[in-house]
This record gives structure tokens, C-alpha cells and sequence, in this order.
């Protein structure tokens, strides 16, 4: 090692230990400090505690002779219980004050604290036993504030506090001195540390840094390509020369180098130049190669995508070309090779196959072009049709030197095409035949299709109606129930169920029909509408059926009113006319009796009226003798209204039942004769008939008109504007009805 090495290596050690030395001292000084102070605060925080224990053990005291003393006071048991509480509590702290002694004083002083609560229990025990007894109670109560240990226990608490706090201000004290001496300590080892620091800086700086800083500006310049730059230092016999010697070498062999470079750089370049115009030319060769092989497989998968084969045929030597689409077609086997023409032509269908030959041939001689549809038969009989289209390829004089084409598969579409025409058809008859009207519009109604089923339902034709729009035909009454349906259908989207929908649509001859329609709105693939579709039914017989129907339920609901009047009249009027139930309910039932047989020959007649004859026939057949001899009818035939038929009806039935109790009919051998006739008048035609008995008791006219009587006389003349007279010969009771007809006569 040289001199200048040696001192500096010296300077630096001395400088360095002399360093460690003061950082150690005034780290050890700094230590010392921090642990008084940690260890003054932790006796700190013991005090404190400590005198806490104590300050919740003598509250705990106080609040316990409060309760001996409410005790003694007024001998509630509660306060024990209290005091116990409160025992609890000071033993508690007490007991923490205790985990908290160390030395002998303050174990001193903690036994006393023992033995101050011990006489403090003791002087409360004594008293709560005088307040149990009788005899001392009055004692005890004098004494109340004599409970004694408890002035004592407050002076030892009172000692430990004054103790605790003459020893934490005196360690304080010594902690704070010793802080002081740390401090000084470090701030002195600081101070000769940052004194080091300068003196090593200095001579680091005046030895090594300004010889390696000149160095380094040297080494900058020759990285830089200033090779003009001379070396300092170099006659210095220290490392700082080597270093300058070593800088002066390094830059000779830089400026050796980037000759070499130079010229590597050149020989380089002529090979480099070189190389790429090999590789150019290689490189289009490649790229024309790649581009040949990418358009043929872009052909191939033109034509896989497609469908699509090509072919070529030299008419000079007879040689093709196929492409692997032509061998699917034909079901040849590409590894038999290209087949002849005469095999090509062998599988297309006989009907196909001369038209096909006559192309070919009129395009290898005349260079025509041909567009055909063919049919490839296959191995195994599937037809396979095609769309073939051949032109002629000419050399350079012109002349044609082969047949070129394409074979188009167009099976699948073929096939589709039949399916869709055979679909139409069957539509087209569903729709020609079936009883509905199927109707298309756009969605401003203007008729794009319609069936033939509108001449039979509206008197149009199919021809008449297209292009017109079926809104113009709809009563304008519910036009508007036609657009909102539609636009809500239009609004819910392709999944809206068709509501039914009942309109007036006028027909040709200028009625109007009902028609039922069931629209629905038709949405493109975008979801968007673009149209509406109708099925249209006539329901004129179903609305004439339904108003039929409406009109005779009303008419039904008012002869049930009709009939319970009647029924109700009768009940009434029989009532006060009977004497008794049993009276009552025989009259009664011969009534409703009566009524109901009339109501059965309407209802027989659909209510449109029924024939005296019949009418006389059902009153009498109860009364009937085995050979039908008591009863001589007579008269034409006449129908009369249902209105008129209950009121005769009633009439008859009364007539009947009074024969039965006390006319002819109670007699073996009486007899009754109903004869009736047409009477003509200048105003309307009368219907007369007459009810004569004959062979029975001998009559006289009752004391007193019954109910029967009035119901003959007033009924007929109330309901029908007619007349009823009743005589009482002694020869047979009679009865003659007339009313006017009206419209009744059959």
C-alpha cells in the first residue's frame, strides 16, 4: 500500500471509531433517560390506582354505615341487604389496594388498613345487635354515629396517599436529573459526530474526489467522441496516476476500435445489401406461390359454400379437368379419375340427356353458350337438380379449344319450391272453400288478398274488393271499435292473443250483415308491424237467433208475471168464495187445472195460439164416458189468440166443474153440447159459443153468484172485450160466450 493510502486508511479508522464511541455513549445515556422515565410513569399509574382502590373502599364504607344506621332507624331489612352489597364492594378495593404493596412500609400500613376495617365491622355488628333487641334498641339508637374504625381507617388512607406522594416526587425528581445528564450526553456525541463527519468529508474531497471527478470528465469526453482530450495526473506515483495511465490506454484503444468498426460497418453493409436482394427475389417467388394456392383454395371454398362445381373439356384431345363439387353431384369417384363425356352424359335423366349433348357439341364446333336445367340421376336412383351454365374457351388465333362450365346444386331449392307450391295449392283450396272469409291488409286496411268466400258473404268479388279498404264497408257506428282493437293488438306484440270482434258490414244489396272477425296484427323479424290478417264469419242467423231468443225470454218473463197474477187472483177470489181448506183446495186445484190445460196447448202450439175445438176436447176429457157419448161437439175450426185461449180456457173449466158437482154431467145420463161459430160484422169477426146441458138434475138459479159465476161473466168481458151469459132452465144449465177475433180467425 502506498503513503497516500496508508493516511488516508488511518485517518478514516480513527475517524470512525472515535464515531462509534460517541454515537454508543450518547445512545446508552438516551436509554438510561427513557427507562427512568417509563419506570416514574408506570409508579405514577400504580399510585393512581392504588389511591383509587382506596377511594372506593372508604365510599363503599360510608354508604355501609349509612345503611346500619338506616337500620337501627327503622328496622327495615332492606338495609341489610344493602350493607351487604356495600361489604362486598369495599373488600373489592381493599383488595386491589393490597396486589398493589411491595416494600415492608407499605405492607406496614396495608395491615393497618386491615385492622381499622375489621373494628369498622365490628362496631356495625355490635350496633345492628342492640337494634334487634328490645331492651338495647334505644341504646343502639343514641349511638348511632359511635361506630368507631372508621376516623382511624381515614388517617392510614390519609398516611399511604402522603407517602405515595413524597416517593413519586422524589423519584421524579432523580428520573428528571438523570434525563438531564442523557441528554447532555447525546447532544455532545452529536456534536463531535457531525465534527467527523466535516473532517472526513474534507480530506476525502482533497484526496480522491477532485483527481476522480477530472477522471470521470475525461471518460465522459472520449464516450462522447472527443478523442483530442489529454489525461491529468498521469505522472503521479499513487493510484490516482494508475488510474490516469489506465484512462490514457483506454482512450488509444477507443480510438483503435471505432476505426475497426468503420470498417466492419462497411463490409457489413455490401453483405446486407446483398442478402436482401436474395431475399426479395425469393420472397415474390414465395408470394406468388402462396397467393396461386390461397386464390385455388378460395375457389374451392367458393364453390363448397355454394354449391357450385366447374368443369373443362378439350375438344382436341378429350381430356377434363372436375372439381371435387362435380364428382358429389354425379356420385363419380375422384380416385377412377375425370369421366368421359359419353359417362357424364349417361347419368343425367333420359329426358335431360339428347338436349345436353346437342349443347356441348354446338359449343366445341360453333362456340355457343348454353343455360340449362338439368337432372343428375346417381348411383342408387336420387335425383339431384342442377343449373347448368357452358361457353366455349377460344385460343389465341380464336378458334375453340375446349367447352367450359358450371354446375349449379339447386336440389334443396328445387325441392322447397315444390313443398311451397303444393302448400299454395292446399291453401288456396282451404281458403276457396272454406265458409269463412280470410281477409289480408296493410295497416291502413287496404285489401291485399281476400278469398272468394266475400261474393257469397258480402255480394263482392274477390277482384271487386282487392285494393278497396274494408273500413269503408263497417257501419260507422263501430268503426272505432275496430281501430282500437287493432292498435291494442299492435301495442301487446306478435304474442297478443285475437279477440273476437262482432261489426255490421253492409252487403252489396245495400242490408247490413252481422260478421264476426278474429284480426290479427302481423309483425316482421325486426318485431316491427307491417300488416293484418282477418278471419270473418257471417253470424246474421246467430244475431237473428239471439234477438229471437232475447224477444221470447221477455215475452216468457211476462206471461210468468201474467200467470202468477192469475194464479194469485184465483187463490184470492176461491178463498172468499169457499168455505174450509178442503173447499178451498178442491176448488182451487180444478182452476189451476184448468189454467194449466190451456197453457199446455199453447206451449204445444209454440204460444202462437190454439184451436177451440182443441181447447173443449182438453177441459172435457176428465168428464168423458167410456164411449165419448156425453159430450156432442160442434163448430169449425178456429184458432184463437193465446190471450184468448187461457181466458175460454177458464171459462170451459168452470163450466165442466159445475156440470160434474151439480149439472147434467152428475147424472147417468145427462149430456153436454159445446157448439161454436164465425159470426161476420161490418167491424170485426166474433167468435160465438154456446154451452148447453141436457138429461141432468133439474137446475134453479142460485141463491148467491160465486166465484165461478163472476170469473165466467167478468173474466171474459175484462181480458177479451167480450160477453158471457149463463141461464139456469130446468131443463139444463146453458152458457153463451162472444168476443171479437181480431186477427185470430186460422
Amino acid at each position: 500500500m502506498s503513503l497516500v493510502n496508508a493516511k488516508i486508511s488511518h485517518k478514516l479508522f480513527v475517524a470512525f471509531a472515535v464515531l462509534i464511541a460517541t454515537v454508543g455513549a450518547g445512545g446508552l445515556a438516551n436509554w438510561w433517560g427513557m427507562t427512568s422515565i417509563n419506570r416514574v410513569t408506570a409508579e405514577g399509574e400504580m399510585a393512581e390506582s392504588r389511591t383509587d382502590a382506596l377511594r372506593d373502599g372508604i365510599a363503599a364504607m360510608v354508604e355501609e354505615q349509612n345503611a346500619v344506621r338506616g337500620f337501627v332507624a327503622n328496622q327495615d331489612p332492606s338495609f341489610l341487604a344493602q350493607r351487604r352489597n356495600f361489604q362486598a364492594d369495599h373488600a373489592k378495593a381493599f383488595a386491589r389496594f393490597k396486589s398493589t404493596l411491595a416494600d415492608p412500609s407499605e405492607l406496614a400500613l396495608g395491615r393497618r388498613l386491615a385492622a381499622t376495617v375489621g373494628q369498622f365491622e365490628t362496631d356495625c355488628d355490635t350496633q345492628i345487635a342492640d337494634a334487634r333487641s328490645p331492651a338495647t334498641l334505644g341504646k343502639a339508637r343514641r349511638e348511632l354515629s359511635a361506630i368507631g374504625g372508621f376516623a382511624a381507617m381515614r388517617q392510614v388512607a390519609q398516611s399511604i396517599v402522603d407517602m405515595e406522594h413524597v416517593q413519586l416526587v422524589r423519584r421524579f425528581a432523580a428520573q428528571r436529573l438523570a434525563f438531564a445528564i442523557g441528554g447532555l450526553v447525546l447532544a455532545a456525541s452529536v456534536a463531535v459526530a457531525i465534527a467527523l463527519a466535516i473532517l472526513m468529508g474534507w480530506l476525502l474531497t482533497n484526496m480522491i474526489a477532485r483527481p476522480v471527478a477530472a477522471m470521470t470528465r475525461v471518460m465522459l469526453r472520449l464516450a462522447g467522441g472527443d478523442h483530442s482530450v489529454e489525461t491529468p495526473a498521469e505522472d503521479r506515483r499513487d493510484e490516482i496516476g494508475d488510474m490516469a495511465r489506465a484512462v490514457s490506454i483506454f482512450r488509444q484503444a477507443v480510438i483503435k476500435n471505432e476505426r475497426l468498426e468503420a470498417e466492419a460497418a462497411t463490409l457489413l453493409q455490401e453483405r446486407l445489401a446483398h442478402e436482401a436482394l436474395l431475399m426479395e427475389q425469393q420472397l415474390r417467388v414465395e408470394t406468388a406461390r402462396v397467393r396461386e394456392l390461397q386464390n385455388q383454395r378460395w375457389a374451392e371454398m367458393a364453390e363448397d359454400i355454394a354449391g357450385v362445381g366447374h368443369w373443362r373439356r378439350n375438344v382436341r384431345t378429350d381430356e377434363g379437368v372436375w372439381s371435387a363439387e362435380m364428382y358429389r353431384i354425379y356420385g363419380f369417384d375422384p380416385a377412377e379419375g375425370v369421366p368421359s363425356m359419353a359417362a357424364a352424359l349417361d347419368r343425367l335423366h333420359p329426358d335431360d340427356r339428347a338436349q345436353a349433348k346437342v349443347d356441348f357439341e354446338s359449343s366445341a364446333s360453333e362456340g355457343a353458350s348454353f343455360a340449362r336445367d338439368l337432372r343428375v340421376i346417381r348411383p342408387g336412383g336420387e335425383v339431384r337438380h342442377v343449373m347448368s351454365r357452358s361457353t366455349a374457351e377460344r385460343d389465341a388465333n380464336g378458334a375453340v379449344c375446349a367447352v367450359v362450365g358450371v354446375f349449379l346444386d339447386v336440389t334443396v331449392a328445387k325441392r322447397a319450391e315444390q313443398v311451397l307450391r303444393q302448400s299454395e295449392a292446399r291453401y288456396r283450396l282451404l281458403a276457396e272453400n272454406v265458409t269463412d272469409l280470410i281477409i289480408q291488409m296493410d295497416l291502413k286496411g287496404h285489401i291485399t288478398f281476400i278469398t272468394q268466400a266475400c261474393q257469397r258473404m258480402l255480394g263482392h268479388t274477390p277482384e271487386e274488393m282487392t285494393g278497396t279498404t274494408m273500413l269503408n264497408l263497417i257501419h260507422p257506428d263501430d268503426v272505432s271499435g275496430i281501430v282500437e282493437a287493432v292498435t291494442a293488438l299492435a301495442a301487446a306484440g306478435p304474442d297478443a292473443a285475437p279477440v273476437p270482434i262482432q261489426v255490421r258490414a253492409r252487403h252489396c244489396d245495400g242490408h247490413w250483415a252481422w260478421i264476426e272477425g278474429l284480426p290479427k296484427v302481423l309483425f316482421d323479424a325486426s318485431g316491427a308491424p307491417y300488416g293484418i290478417q282477418d278471419s270473418v264469419r257471417d253470424i246474421s242467423e246467430r244475431k237473428a237467433a239471439e234477438e229471437r231468443q232475447t224477444l221470447l225470454v221477455h215475452e216468457l218473463n211476462h206471461r210468468v208475471k201474467n200467470t202468477l197474477a192469475t194464479v194469485q187472483s184465483l187463490a184470492m177470489q176461491t178463498q172468499r168464495s169457499e168455505h174450509g181448506p178442503a173447499a178451498f183446495v178442491e176448488a182451487f186445484n180444478v182452476r189451476v187445472a184448468a189454467l194449466s190445460h190451456s197453457h199446455d196447448l199453447l206451449t204445444q202450439n209454440a204460444w202462437a195460439g190454439a184451436s177451440v175445438r182443441d181447447l173443449v176436447t182438453e177441459h172435457v176429457r176428465a168428464h168423458q164416458g167410456s164411449d165419448d157419448s156425453r159430450f156432442h161437439l160442434a163448430g169449425p175450426n178456429v184458432r184463437v189468440s193465446p190471450k184468448a185461449a187461457v181466458a175460454l180456457g177458464m171459462a170451459l173449466g168452470e163450466l165442466a166443474t159445475n156440470a160434474a158437482k151439480y149439472g147434467a154431467l152428475s147424472a147417468e145420463e145427462g149430456q153436454v153440447s159445446v157448439s161454436w161459430e164465425i159470426l161476420a160484422s161490418d167491424s170485426e169477426p166474433r167468435l160465438r159459443l154456446v154451452w148447453q146441458e141436457r138429461g141432468g138434475p133439474s137446475v134453479s138459479p142460485p141463491s148467491r153468484r160465486g166465484f165461478g159465476s163472476r170469473l165466467i161473466e167478468r173474466g171474459l168481458s175484462h181480458e177479451l172485450g167480450g160477453s158471457a151469459r149463463l141461464a139456469f132452465d130446468t131443463a139444463g144449465a146453458s152458457c153463451e160466450i162472444e168476443f171479437p177475433l181480431l186477427d185470430d180467425v186460422a
